[in-house]
């Protein structure tokens, strides 16, 4: 049997056979039209006229790298027969995000298909390891009247004397001082409840500080600040965790230096940065951590802001909590929601818990 090509024909035992027929031709199939994350899905190439162990790449649009198990979104099909598969397992990756829709394209745009991922990570604070604290205003649950509980605290105005600790760790922060107790304020933010600080002399603290053997913090306030009025540096703090009582505090504040501004600090006044975000009569969700003896990170509504270097870089075994005071003044506005790590977190972990809280109270 002999081929002759004829000018763009093919004639096979006198049968005229047009170029255009032997064109490949690509196709894609799913073996599922949506699927959970942790789970996975294959995609089948179908083709025509294409040659065993031609490889055709592909990319998936529509997702993150991190919304896949080999965190990258491009791959290629090997055909054989006629036919290739290629298996994408979607991450349970903690963030919630929604439904999405992963497409895989032939990087020739000859053929794609999509399949809807549904969102089924369940987040909490405690998915990730390391928590070590997690106070809550819209968990009712969880304030008191009396350092050691009492009743729960359920009228607007009331005062809190007991923020109890979510993280299973009993780490309560309270205030024996009648009159500086902040309240509960009902349905404010989000239609959730907050704790209201006067900018006077409320504010929580722990009983006693607590032991911290990985010597590293990580930790999230979600607040918002009430007035325009402010202190002096260091004052307007609202959140104060201090390494061995005094050195080493890792706070967040604002004051005369940073006019309007939210100040982040890792280590003691003198060492500070600040972003030119207005904070007054706006929620914000403030991130910052550290390792003793490195820099500091600082993260405002997912956004760094730079870092700075301890002053102090000594052993951090004991940490102090306080909310809504620090040692030159008093926060005036609401906390909603904050959170500590002696973990490092990485940034899949860090947006994790930003997402969280910012779903959740509707921050930025």
């Amino acid at each position: 049997m002999a081929l002759i090509k004829l000018e763009g024909k093919t004639k096979l035992e006198g049968k005229t056979i047009f170029a255009t027929d032997l064109t490949p031709t690509y196709a894609i199939g799913r073996s599922l039209s949506a699927v959970n994350e942790g789970s996975s899905v294959t995609f089948t190439l179908s083709t025509t006229n294409v040659a065993n162990g031609t490889v055709l790449p592909y990319t998936i649009s529509g997702i993150s790298s991190n919304d896949v198990t080999t965190g990258s979104l491009t791959g290629s099909f090997t055909v054989n027969s006629g036919l290739a598969t290629a298996t994408i397992t979607m991450s349970a990756d903690q963030l919630t995000e929604g439904a999405e829709t992963a497409t895989l394209t032939l990087n020739n745009a000859a053929a794609s298909n999509f399949v809807l991922v549904n969102d089924t990570s369940v987040f909490t604070p405690a998915t990730i390891s390391g928590l070590q604290l997690w106070l809550d205003a819209s968990d009712a649950s969880t304030l008191f009247d009396a350092t050691a509980g009492g009743s729960l605290v359920t009228t607007d105005g009331a005062a809190v004397a007991r923020w109890q600790d979510k993280s299973g760790n009993n780490r309560h922060i309270i205030q024996a001082t009648s009159n500086a107790r902040p309240l509960l304020k009902t349905s404010i933010k989000n239609g959730k409840n907050v704790l209201r600080f006067d900018g006077s002399n409320d504010a929580l603290a722990i009983a006693s500080p607590f032991a911290n053997t990985s010597n590293t913090t990580f930790a999230f306030i979600a607040f918002k600040h009430n007035s325009t009025t402010q202190g002096g540096v260091g004052s307007n703090r609202m959140l104060d965790i201090g390494f061995n009582g005094t050195d080493n505090r890792c706070y967040a504040g604002s004051g005369s230096a940073f006019s309007n501004k939210i100040g982040a600090a890792l280590g003691r006044t003198t060492d500070r940065i600040n972003s030119s975000r207005g904070i007054d009569l706006n929620s914000l969700l403030l991130g910052f951590g550290r390792n003793v003896n490195s820099a500091g990170q600082v993260f405002i509504n997912g956004v760094s802001a730079g870092s700075v270097t301890p002053v102090n870089g000594g052993s951090a075994t004991t940490q102090n909590i306080l909310i809504g005071g620090g040692v030159n003044g008093s926060l005036n506005g609401d906390v909603y929601e904050v959170l500590m790590y002696s973990a490092p977190l990485t940034t899949v972990q860090r947006q994790a818990v930003e997402t969280y809280l910012n779903s959740k109270w509707s921050l930025y």
